[in-house]
């Protein structure tokens, strides 16, 4: 023991009961304390946090009391200038101009499908055929058509 305690002890200031309480009581602090920092230690990860983002097609940004009515536009498959891309690769380029569109929430995007042409008649020449297609989309109350073409592709 300390010497102070000793001589508390023989003054009569305090017990050894006493003295031996808080010994225990300050070797239980010490052991919860050790508990929680290896806790912390082992609950603490050093690898970094990964956020997954969620891409939905269904725009969350629009709401039931909107004032104007949304225009109604339709994006025809992008053709290709030269004609060497992969169809893939124009589908999915398209993909995500109507997936940032849809995102505005000032847009209805149609799908090119609900016109039920044959896109190979209709782009003959490098060129669709805007006049039989433009027909073809009033029927279906398009406000819009937008005509895409590959022209350069750079990768950064």
């Amino acid at each position: 023991m300390d010497v102070e305690l000793t001589e508390m002890i023989t003054a009569g200031t305090i017990t050894e009961k006493t003295v031996a309480e808080k010994t225990v009581i300050v070797g239980m602090f010490n052991a919860l304390l050790g508990i929680f920092l290896l806790c912390l230690s082992a609950c603490t990860s050093t690898e970094p946090t990964v956020l997954h983002k969620k891409v939905s097609e269904v725009n969350r940004h629009t709401t039931l009391n909107e004032v104007s009515p949304r225009k109604r536009l339709m994006i025809l498959p992008f053709l290709d200038e030269g004609g060497t891309r992969a169809p893939e690769l124009r589908g999915r380029a398209r993909d995500l101009l109507i997936q940032e569109l849809n995102k505005t929430g000032d847009l209805i995007v149609v799908d090119s499908k609900e016109l039920k042409v044959d896109w190979v008649k209709m782009s003959l020449g490098g060129e669709y055929n805007m006049p039989e297609i433009a027909k073809t989309a009033q029927a279906l109350g398009l406000n819009a058509i937008l005509e895409g073409k590959l022209i350069e592709l750079k990768v950064l």
